[in-house]
């Protein structure tokens, strides 16, 4: 999970174009870090339009602050070390903060003698580098990863739809946890991740950017397209797990997921599923690419907001359908709704849904024919019409 710190656009954002899916935008400027720029359509106060382009990465317009070390280390393939850390011995294996990378054998620890270095690293830490890695907390994104009940959840909803293949766009954590906990025999994993680290750690990951569908190193792509195309029986399923930055540009996003979808059925799937992390608030958003919002409460271990799964709210959007979904915590089966509602989320006879989206309960105003917050009731003068849910 990439969040944006930085959420107040110069200029509203009038409309979006997509630079990085269409052949016919090749010519677009493109940042040398984060690939493709989006065509923005600025208006500003006085209502007059501009049209500029800006990094997706970033989304603020102008040039990307890309370091020309960290552009020129996407020139070169993926290269995971995993193989070679494992083959290290412990005490000559080590990973350098300020280099960002893994420093294996005597000449490497050698050259980062005088750096920040998290020494003697067991084989369980390079299975699992999100345990280690310090997250990335610049002024454009911070880091979060997914709290264990969640993890649990989300592999589950694995292991019910039977998943072949599991594209993990942004949540690296779900990705290692479903290498080891599902294993690879029933289930392959791959990460899409614009966080460059990982990729010393996972053989299956892809430098990757979300918001323009731009994968970061030479032949990403065809590696992307290879891996779909060797899925397992004719009956495979492959779900598309992301957890978007919540300050991000909607259009791109959606756009980059859908465009993931495609590839994954012309490789000859027979169902391909998306679900997206994404706050209940942006529903309205989320929704009109038919996903639905689940009353399936995420939470991250490294947020001191979002790190209860009872207050978070951050929900699961999928078009994963209600039966197939495993029961979320604290949910139960509403049969006129055909879904599963949070203890929270009571059904409402007179609306004829579950209309709470975040606790507490929703009432219903007779006045008004529909549910709104407790707090509103007084506003709308109705204390003898109120009728309390079912």
């Amino acid at each position: 999970l990439m969040r944006s710190r930085d959420r107040r656009p110069a200029l509203q954002v009038a409309s979006i174009q997509q630079c990085g899916l269409d052949a016919a935008e090749e010519a677009a400027p493109a940042c040398p870090l984060h690939g493709p720029m989006l065509a923005l359509v600025l208006r500003d106060g006085a209502g007059r339009f501009t049209r500029r382009h800006c990094c997706s990465f970033t989304r603020r317009p102008g040039a990307c602050s890309a370091k020309s070390g960290a552009a020129s280390a996407l020139s070169a393939p993926n290269c995971c070390r995993l193989d070679e850390a494992l083959a290290t011995p412990r005490r000559l294996r080590a990973y350098c903060l300020n280099c960002g990378r893994l420093a294996l054998g005597s000449s490497e620890l050698a050259a980062c003698a005088t750096h920040q270095l998290l020494p003697r690293l067991p084989k369980r830490r390079l299975l699992a580098p999100t345990v280690f890695l310090p997250p990335l907390t610049t002024r454009q994104s911070s880091q979060y990863f997914f709290s264990p009940p969640s993890l649990a959840y989300l592999l589950r909803l694995v292991r019910r739809l039977r998943c072949r293949q599991l594209v993990c766009v942004g949540c690296p954590r779900l990705h290692e946890a479903a290498r080891y906990a599902i294993g690879g025999r029933r289930c392959r994993s791959l990460l899409l991740d614009a966080d460059l680290r990982l990729a010393e750690f996972f053989p299956d990951c892809l430098a990757f950017n979300m918001f323009n569908a731009a994968f970061l190193r030479p032949g990403g792509r065809d590696r992307f397209v290879s891996w779909l195309a060797a899925k397992r029986g004719s009956d495979s399923v492959c779900l598309i797990v992301a957890d978007p930055p919540f300050g991000g540009l909607l259009t791109p996003l959606m756009d980059c997921l859908q465009h993931l979808a495609d590839l994954a059925a012309a490789a000859g799937h027979c169902e391909v599923f998306t679900a997206v992390a994404a706050p209940y608030y942006l529903g309205k958003r989320w929704l009109r690419p038919r996903l639905s919002l689940h009353d399936c409460q995420l939470s991250y271990a490294n947020h001191a907001k979002l790190r209860s799964a009872s207050v978070s709210a951050v929900r699961l959007f999928s078009n994963v359908p209600e039966s197939r979904l495993p029961p979320p915590p604290g949910t139960s089966w509403c049969s006129v709704c055909a879904r599963h509602s949070a203890h929270w989320n009571p059904h409402c006879a007179a609306c004829g849904t579950c209309a709470t989206l975040h606790p507490p309960a929703r009432l219903h105003c007779q006045r008004c024919n529909r549910c709104v917050k407790a707090k509103y009731i007084d506003s709308h003068d109705c204390r003898s019409g109120l009728s309390a849910k079912n």
